[in-house]
């Protein structure tokens, strides 16, 4: 079943929004807004769509100054998503999760839990409070056929147990992502994630708080490279907290952590634990990741910022110039750009956010007897 918003819609109205029960949908908002969402449950689901059993799409959609409150799995847009793609979304206002009788809860600021698909290009500005785990974008999945890609969280995340700038536990590939606000978890909290499979191309620039165990990026991932922490991270031990990452997850005794980087700060706290092994992992100063020189140095990942989006921090960068529509194509200028795209396409992950997309050639390409395609 396929529906296209065609107009921005208020429901202040409804005095409370019943979320919906999907067996499939395709729902392209058409950039357009649905304000003013109400949605509570003294026990159960709330937000805009409970539950989807089988393949849904969203995207192209905002939901504007939500008022959500439920118990279980919560999230704004979805409590569970089975099988769903998840693009284009923006979500503001507050987001609650009461514990149900003595079982805790779990919410996001967009999606309780996310089974299978991707979630690409979402942001969170809500704040999410949770007596449970919460996570900004969504609060977790055990699922290896999930991703995170080009994700951020504004809003401030509270949880009685865990709590993750973007999630608690994923266990695939969070990439390109970006988190803002406070992250509080008094049992642990990660700038990006407490536990998952990968941490790529993706900062932290949110403070982080726990009485147990802090992160800067994430608690324990079986990958991390191309990251950098710049906010304040604090537990009730220095041993306790660690500007990176902390340990290896899964069956791996240890990890290789590469390209990572810290703002300096005040404090004696560790880069990573005890496990992981650094290759080209600095501390720099505020004006040394300001600086277009040091940017260079920190690989592909990233870029100055020109336009002062960041504060001035470095800016991720996924690859290409322009936007991929035939208007404005992903430009290829050189032999890098090249097999940039070549490895996107056919990557698990990145396969079909750019197999879509207009390229061009903008200057002559020469292989040389030593390349490989």
């Amino acid at each position: 079943i396929y529906y296209k918003q065609t107009a921005d819609i208020d429901v202040k109205s409804i005095k409370n929004w019943a979320p919906m029960k999907l067996n499939a949908l395709n729902y392209d908002g058409g950039k357009h807004k649905i304000s003013n969402m109400k949605s509570h449950s003294e026990h159960g689901c709330a937000g805009f769509i409970a539950l989807s059993d089988n393949k849904i799409t969203i995207k192209n959609l905002e939901l504007e100054n939500v008022n959500v409150k439920g118990t279980g799995y919560i999230g704004a847009l979805i409590c569970t998503a089975n099988d769903a793609d998840i693009s284009g979304i923006t979500v503001s206002g507050k987001v609650v999760a009461d514990k149900d009788s003595t079982t805790p809860s779990h919410a996001g600021g967009i999606v309780g839990y996310h089974w299978h698909g991707i979630m690409y290009d979402v942001e969170n500005h809500a704040d999410v409070h949770v007596d449970g785990d919460a996570g900004g974008i969504v609060a977790s999945t055990t699922s290896s056929i999930s991703s995170l890609v080009k994700v951020a969280n504004y809003g401030n995340i509270f949880a009685t147990g865990h709590a993750g700038g973007i999630t608690t536990v994923f266990d695939n590939v969070i990439s390109f992502a970006r988190n803002y606000g406070k992250v509080n978890g008094l049992k642990s909290a990660g700038g990006i994630a407490i536990v998952a499979g990968e941490v790529s191309c993706s900062f932290n620039r949110g403070d982080v708080f726990s009485y147990n165990f802090a992160a800067g990026i994430v608690g324990a991932a079986k990958n991390v490279e191309y990251v950098y922490n710049t906010g304040d991270i604090y537990a009730d031990s220095i041993y306790k907290t660690v500007y990176i990452m902390g340990n290896p997850y899964g069956n791996k005794d240890s990890i290789v952590l590469k390209h990572a980087y810290n703002e300096k700060k005040p404090g004696v706290f560790s880069f990573a634990g005890k496990n992981v092994l650094s290759s080209d992992t600095f501390s720099l100063s505020q004006k040394e990741f300001q600086s277009k020189e040091i940017v260079k140095k920190m690989g592909d990942a990233f870029v100055f910022d020109e336009k002062n989006e960041n504060d001035g921090y470095p800016v991720l960068y996924m690859g290409f110039k322009g936007e991929g529509t035939s208007e404005s194509p992903f430009l290829i200028s050189n032999k890098e750009d090249l097999y940039r795209m070549k490895e996107y396409i056919e990557s698990v992950v990145f396969s079909h956010l750019f197999i879509d997309k207009n390229f061009r050639i903008t200057s002559d390409i020469i292989f040389d007897s030593t390349d490989t395609w």
